[in-house]
This record gives structure tokens, sequence and C-alpha cells, in this order.
């Protein structure tokens, strides 16, 4: 199955339940954040909205409401349907006014918690009384980053023997290289967390080190005189950031101040040696200018000579 023939494969499996159905006074769009995530990163997706009827669109679960219900397909690569096995509350219960669209954003992980590494093709549903809007289908993949260096510490103050693993991971995104830290759980296997740094570049490699057994602080170049160090806590079951601080590489700023003050000295020896040009030309005209009444006495002279004669 090609990659063309599984995105119409998707697109029936999912509107083949309402292929019969009036249209849903309702569209629905899909919308993802990246087209390629690294394995553990929030895939962040959007759907967008919009109620086309007279009256306010509510999907609830009490009464006839119940009816408006928004639902999300994933299927892999190889035509495998998964079902969803978590839940997002924003999806279950909002509100959409008449001639309105409302955006609702959430991580695609959370309904579908056993997305592991691969392609996939996913679409969206919005449900009715009336009928049923399927969205367009959007394809991504999760990818599992490049690893940099990794590190494994025993997660202390939880009442049990536990360890994790720290690995940078970078992915080359939208043309940059980007930097991300995952977090593994080596006792159950599970994903403790995870977390963006930011771009950087290749010319040196970034460094992870920790303070204690709650923080963890990851140096990483940007450009080629910065830095940026990160400093993460590590709380019970996630990370949170504590502080993003851009240095300036000493040696670098060391060799600024030195080719600064080469490049003062040399514009001050220009600067003399124009002054002296300068009063050089300024002594010849003043000579000239000397020698010329000189010359115009001389010629008056010799006039006044051959009118005698």
């Amino acid at each position: 199955m090609t990659f063309r023939h599984f995105a119409a494969a998707l697109i029936v499996a999912a509107a083949s339940a309402s292929a019969a159905a009036e249209q849903a006074p309702v569209s629905i769009r899909l919308e993802m954040e990246h087209s390629e995530f690294v394995s553990g990163e929030p895939l962040r997706t959007a759907v967008l909205i919009t109620n086309m009827g007279v009256s306010p669109y509510i999907a609830d679960d009490y009464g006839v409401y119940t009816n408006n219900t928004v639902s999300v397909y994933l299927k892999t690569r190889s035509g495998r349907m998964l079902f969803p096995d978590g839940s997002v509350p924003e999806l279950k219960e909002f509100m959409i006014p008449a001639n309105a669209t409302k955006k609702i954003i959430f991580d695609l992980r959370k309904l579908f918690p056993g997305i592991s590494e691969g392609q996939y093709m996913v679409q969206a549903a919005a449900n009715s009384s009336e009928g049923t809007s399927v969205s367009q289908v959007k394809s991504f993949s999760v990818v599992p980053g490049l690893e940099i260096l990794s590190a494994v510490r025993a997660r202390e103050g939880i009442g049990r023997s536990e360890f994790l693993k720290y690995s940078l991971l970078s992915w080359n995104r939208d043309g940059s290289d980007t930097l991300f830290l995952r977090v593994d759980n080596v006792t159950d296997g599970r994903l403790f967390a995870f977390a963006k740094i930011g771009t950087f570049v290749t010319m040196s490699k970034p460094v992870l080190t920790f303070q204690g057994n709650r923080e963890a602080k990851i140096v990483h170049q940007t450009s080629r005189d910065d830095f940026i160090i990160t400093r993460l806590f590590i709380n019970d079951n996630s990370l949170s950031l504590v502080s993003r601080t851009p240095v300036r590489n000493p040696a670098s700023v060391m060799e600024e101040l030195a080719v600064r003050e080469v490049s003062d000295a040399i514009d001050a020896k220009e600067a003399k040696e124009k002054e002296k040009r300068k009063g050089f030309f300024k002594r010849v005209n003043v000579s000239s200018e000397r020698i010329r009444p000189s010359l115009d006495s001389q010629q008056s002279e010799g006039d006044k000579n051959g009118s005698g004669k």
C-alpha cells in the first residue's frame, strides 16, 4: 500500500459510517504543529470547528447534547487502526455560538498513549444529530531523534528505588538543529518527561550536568560566541523550567576586545598620517602662493620694458 492509498483508505474508513447521513451543521479542520515529532514529544494538534447553524453547537454528556461529539481517527502506515486509549476533556465539553469558530488544542498522545515511532495519518470528525462532518487527513511521523549523550541517575525521595535515563537528542527542524531532553523511567520503561531545549550549533557538544538529584543543567551553543545555560527542576513526574541564561564565551569576548583594540590603533595611526598629508599639501600651497606674485611682478616689468621700446 502506497502512502497515497493509505491516506485514501483512512478517509474512507472515517467517513463510511456517515456516508449516507446528511452534512452536519458544522465544519471541522485539523492542524498539527509539525510533520515530524521526536519520540516522547507532545503531539500538539488542533481542531477548528465552525458552527454554520443558527443555534449554538453544544457538546456535553447531558440530554440531547450527547449527539454532538468530536472523534479522532488514527491509522498507522501499515493500515492498522488505533483506538483512543486516553481522554481529552477539551474535546468532550464545549460550546460554539452560531456563526462562530472554536479552536481546541490538545496533545494527540493523551488520546493515543501507545503511539510509538513510525508514520501515521490522522483525521477528525464532528458529529451531530443532523449528520457528520470530516476534516482533511494530516500525515505525521514520530522519529527517534539522534542521541548526543545520555546519563542514568537514581531517583530519590519517592520511597522506592527507581532510575531515570536522561538523553540529549537532536533533530533538524525547519532547517535548524534542535536540542531535546528525553527522560525515561528505566525501572518500568515508561516515558517520564520530555523538554524542548532549543536550537543549537554543532561547533561544540552540549553538556549535561546535575546539581543534586533535583536539578539538571544543560549548556549548549547557539552561535560562534553565544551559549545558553538551561536549568530544569525534576519534579515527581515531570520537568519544570528554572531558568534560561544566555552567556558569552570568555575566550571569544577576549578575542573581540583584542581585535577592537588593534582596529582602534590602526584607525588612530591612519588618522595621524592623514593629518600629516594635509599639512604637507597645505605647505605646498602656501609656497605656490608666494612664488606666484614674484612671477607676476617679473611679467609686469617685462611688459613695461617692451612698451618703452
